[in-house]
């Protein structure tokens, strides 16, 4: 009996020992249950499968989230983990790139397009343009040959983009050398095709005005910007909708030395009139519009309309110039309503590009004031505008932007050309005229640099009829020599 008793002390005292050493169960570990522990099964097994899964649960656990595998691999092991930019509106972010999050409160450069800091409900853009010149000039009338060394265009542009479909842009500007604003409006998308602006801006006035001058053809305008304002203030509504754009504004005159692109003319105000008084009138106003169609990015066709609104006040009229800015026909007041009318078209291929506008202006009854008394009387009829333009660029080794934008060079060199002509007719004198031709060489050597080299001819009417009389019969030439750098 003895005998036994030792025996089976041998066999159960070390079993019930490792029972008493073994950890209680955690919680959270993962647990193993069977119906069949009733039965002879092993349970050691069972216990040590129970261990290894719990240990391999933890390990999974504790594995680092998100990182990726080798060579860009997505990551081994991944868990639904809310991450913070999950949290936003739905309708936050749509339209923009996937990754965009990622980049928040960063700086991003784009060599030509500028600096842009990304935030998380706003964006901000940094421009920088430089165009200086030098500038040859000889007139046919005996004078002293010309040469300018100047800033011609010189621009830093503060562009913002905030919540719900707001934002800004101020503009400023050194134009031959003299200081000045650009742009200063705010703006509101009321959706993805139409946005309102609001401030001192550009209204619509066909595809030359309508081109940013940085990627003009020419360093200047043809003498047709001269029917037309560069700079007003007011309001723009600016819309597309499937491959239809239209532009409508209604604005007043801006304050003159302002800003904007065209050359600065004094008004000859008549004796005894106030000039404050004439630039705060309640019934000055302008409207304008132009609506274009662009089927692909190798062809565009607009047209459009400027109305200036002067019935019960004088507006003391435009100066016709050439596209330098001198004067050959002097301003005539009028009162009535001033309609402009134009269409253009651009075409852009693989080797050339096409640029063509027309245009016609009718001012409002003409007048005519004493010199002494300033006196209004009316005259029995209103000055006629007539003008138009060509520009042919062709480029063996380059590429040409949208026909919309006005196909500007992007990359290479090509040979441009361009002939113009605009007629003047006003009541009290003989049509003035202007006959012009370009011709020039444009390098676009990288995203931020382009020079180009320009000679112009321009031969002026026996009527050209201004207080000097420096431009009648005369024949002018230019030679200029310019580069645009852009951050």
């Amino acid at each position: 009996m003895l005998r036994r008793v030792l025996v089976a002390a041998v066999f159960v005292v070390p079993i019930a020992r490792a029972h008493a050493q073994a950890p209680a169960p955690k919680a959270d570990d993962a647990t193993v249950t069977d119906d069949s522990d009733d039965e002879d099964h092993d349970d050691d097994t069972s216990d040590a499968d129970a261990k290894a899964e719990a240990e391999h649960s933890d390990d999974d656990l504790d594995a680092p989230k998100g990182e990726d595998g080798e060579d860009g691999e997505p990551p081994q092991v991944s868990h639904d983990v809310e991450h913070p930019s999950d949290a936003e509106d739905e309708d936050e972010g749509q339209g923009e790139d996937p990754d965009e999050h990622r980049h928040h409160g960063h700086t991003h450069h784009e060599p030509g397009l500028g600096l842009e800091w990304i935030a998380s409900r706003a964006r901000l853009r940094l421009g920088l343009i430089v165009q200086p010149m030098a500038r040859y000039g000889h007139d046919s009338i005996p004078s002293p040959d010309t040469m300018d060394l100047a800033i011609r265009r010189a621009r830093v542009a503060f562009d913002a983009e905030l919540s719900h479909g707001t934002g800004f842009r101020l503009e400023l500007q050194a134009k031959n050398n003299q200081l000045g604003i650009a742009d200063l409006y705010g703006r509101w998308a009321l959706d993805e095709h139409i946005e309102i602006h609001a401030g001192f801006l550009h209204a619509p006035g066909g595809l030359e005005r309508d081109t940013n001058p940085f990627d003009l053809p020419f360093l200047e305008r043809s003498s047709l910007a001269s029917m037309t304002r560069d700079r007003e203030v007011g309001i723009k509504l600016v819309g597309h909708q499937d491959n239809q754009f239209w532009t409508v504004s209604f604005t007043r005159d801006a304050p003159v030395g302002v800003g904007g692109d065209d050359p600065d003319f004094a008004i000859n105000y008549p004796h005894g009139v106030d000039p404050t008084a004439v630039e705060r009138s309640a019934v000055t106003w302008n409207q304008a519009a132009r609506v274009a169609t662009a089927p692909s990015d190798e062809f565009a066709a607009g047209f459009g309309w400027t109305l200036r609104i002067r019935n019960s006040q004088a507006d003391y009229g435009d100066p016709a110039y050439e596209p330098n800015g001198s004067v050959f026909l002097d301003p005539r007041p009028y009162r009535g309503t001033s309609v402009r009318l134009g269409g253009d078209a651009a075409m852009a291929q693989k080797h050339f590009r096409v640029l063509m506008e027309a245009a016609f202006r009718r001012d409002g009854q003409q007048l005519s004031y004493d010199g002494v008394s300033g006196i209004e009387s009316r005259l029995p009829g209103h000055e006629w505008w007539t003008g138009g333009y060509l520009t042919v660029g062709w480029s063996p080794l380059g590429g040409y932007g949208r026909a919309i934008d006005g196909a500007p060079l992007q990359w290479g060199w090509e040979v441009l050309g361009r002939f113009e002509v605009m007629k003047v007719k006003p009541v009290d004198a003989f049509s003035s005229t202007l006959y012009a031709e370009s011709i020039g060489f444009n390098w676009v050597a990288t995203r931020q640099i382009r020079i180009q080299l320009d000679a112009t001819l321009e031969s002026f009417g026996d009527f050209d009829q201004t207080m000097l009389m420096d431009n009648a019969e005369a024949t002018r030439f230019y030679a200029e020599l310019w580069a645009t750098w852009r951050l």
